[in-house]
């Protein structure tokens, strides 16, 4: 089997070594893009962490300046959400 493969790479004008070569190539271009879209998907998750300390940092600001009128959305956010799953449930039953 190992001779008909070496014959075979010889049929087709290639040496062993130069198979290697295009196969450690490969290799080393497969490492590179993972590393590549790793860096890239950490580089991404830092810029979302960033952002979410903001809106947070925001957030609080808002609601010390504005502390009755916080409550009052949160309440009535709450209350729009307990209606709509007050629906939803009636609806499934």
């Amino acid at each position: 089997m190992a001779n008909l493969a070496g014959e075979n790479l010889s049929k087709s004008g290639t040496s062993n070594l130069d198979f290697k070569n295009k196969i450690e190539s490969t290799e080393k271009g497969i490492e590179k893009m993972a590393h590549d879209v790793g860096k890239s998907l950490g580089d991404s998750a830092a810029g979302m962490e960033k952002m979410a300390a903001g809106y947070l940092k925001n957030s609080r600001e808002y609601v010390q300046e504005n502390p009755a009128k916080s409550v009052a959305i949160a309440a009535l956010a709450g209350a729009v959400a307990g209606g709509l799953l007050t629906i939803a449930l009636k609806n499934r039953h």
